[in-house]
């Protein structure tokens, strides 16, 4: 019989299996009447675990858009880019994105990981020194370690180490962090690495997958929440499935920049693009978010709703002023427990186990949305502070 997997496969997933760290996909529906719920196996529950940051998703305008994109122009796009999938619906959002981030050009894609890895990989060459902050996402950790160019790393926030690091390098320097951080929700130091970067010639690119949407005026991102220029980057990749409730991504990019990518990027020459009416639903969203501000301010009052019921029930909280709110645990078994909890109680907040988080830092990722009631943060609370005293978390 063929065997699929070699030896050291099978028992990679074996060690697996039966652990804490075993991965499961789980089926779940969704009311788009009610975006702060979701079901699995029958069963309701309030759900702290969704990046749908502002409740579009489920926006009436937004889920219109599509519809008529769909009905008009049908579903897929038909092409690569540079064949036939660059329809008019891929130009207008490209446009409105550049006058929504005052930069020059944008290339859309269909997902933030491939928008990383493309930017990553076209623009570090052999004599590049590609410098991340250790707590970036996967995908610009894996693009780097692929690359044959030079990758150092600085620890989290440490601008004194990011100087130490540019020092030692050489003069074609890139420096990569995320806006807000994907497990921890704290915000990077943005104006200062600009400065740094400034001082010693490097380029900067940012992921604002968590900041884009929901910070700075209009849900700019990270950038202008920093006082700063998006333009001002060498790069910067904005995700439409978390804020803004469609799916794909951009990168926003000089011009010149931009002509390089579209003759040498290979994720973006070989891919089919993105949909029609996702373009279409994006473009809505965007044009939401720059009318309905309540949507923003909404959110913005419920982090602060948790974060003060959370001190007055004593939970100790990390430095994280985003959407993502986490709660870490000494052990991958506490936070597990804490997890099922919750879920008995129709929480749903999922546990975030290494090796997706450094070993020792499992924790409960609550994340915030523009969707939930304050009734609902102070459900939350109440169990919260129970699991918490339960299963002795460390804050």
């Amino acid at each position: 019989m063929k065997q699929h997997l070699n030896r050291q496969q099978k028992q990679a997933v074996e060690q697996r299996r039966g652990t804490h760290q075993f991965r499961q996909r789980q089926v779940i529906k969704r009311d788009s009447d009610s975006p702060q719920y979701l079901w699995v196996d029958g069963k309701k529950y309030l759900n702290f675990s969704s990046n749908d940051y502002l409740g579009f998703s489920c926006h009436p305008a937004i889920i219109q858009s599509w519809q008529n994109a769909a009905m008009s122009e049908g579903l897929g796009s038909g092409g690569s880019p540079l064949i036939t999938g660059y329809h008019a619906a891929h130009a207008s959002l490209e446009e409105t994105l550049c006058d929504f981030l005052n930069v020059q050009d944008v290339l859309l894609f269909n997902c933030g990981f491939s928008a990383n890895q493309a930017f990553i990989k076209t623009m570090v060459s052999a004599e590049t020194t590609l410098i991340q902050d250790k707590l970036n996402h996967a995908s610009m950790i894996d693009a780097g370690m692929a690359l044959p160019g030079q990758m150092k790393r600085f620890r989290h926030n440490d601008l004194a180490h990011l100087k130490q690091r540019l020092l030692q390098s050489g003069s074609n320097k890139l420096i990569a962090t995320e806006g807000v951080f994907s497990m921890d929700g704290d915000v990077a130091p943005i104006s200062e690495i600009f400065d740094l970067a400034d001082e010693h010639q490097a380029c900067v690119y940012i992921d604002d997958a968590h900041g884009f949407g929901v910070l700075g005026l209009q849900g700019c991102g990270s950038i202008s929440a920093a006082g700063k220029q998006t333009h001002e980057a060498t790069g910067y990749m904005a995700t439409f499935g978390k804020a803004l409730g469609t799916s794909g991504a951009c990168l926003a990019l000089p011009s010149d920049v931009k002509e390089y990518f579209i003759q040498f990027c290979r994720p973006y020459i070989y891919s089919t693009a993105m949909s029609i009416p996702q373009a279409a639903a994006t473009q809505t969203a965007i044009e939401v978010l720059q009318k309905e501000s309540e949507h923003q301010q909404k959110l913005s009052e419920n982090i602060q709703t948790f974060r003060k019921l959370a001190k007055q029930a004593g939970l100790s909280l990390m430095n994280a002023s985003s959407a993502i709110q986490p709660v870490i645990f000494q052990t991958d078994e506490q936070a597990k427990t804490a997890s099922q909890v919750l879920k008995r109680a129709g929480l749903w907040c999922h546990a975030v186990l290494p090796p997706t988080v450094p070993a020792g830092s499992a924790r409960l990722r609550v994340t915030i949305t523009a969707s939930h009631q304050e009734a609902d943060i102070q459900q939350l609370i109440s169990f919260l502070s129970e699991a918490v005293h339960d299963t002795f978390c460390i804050g």
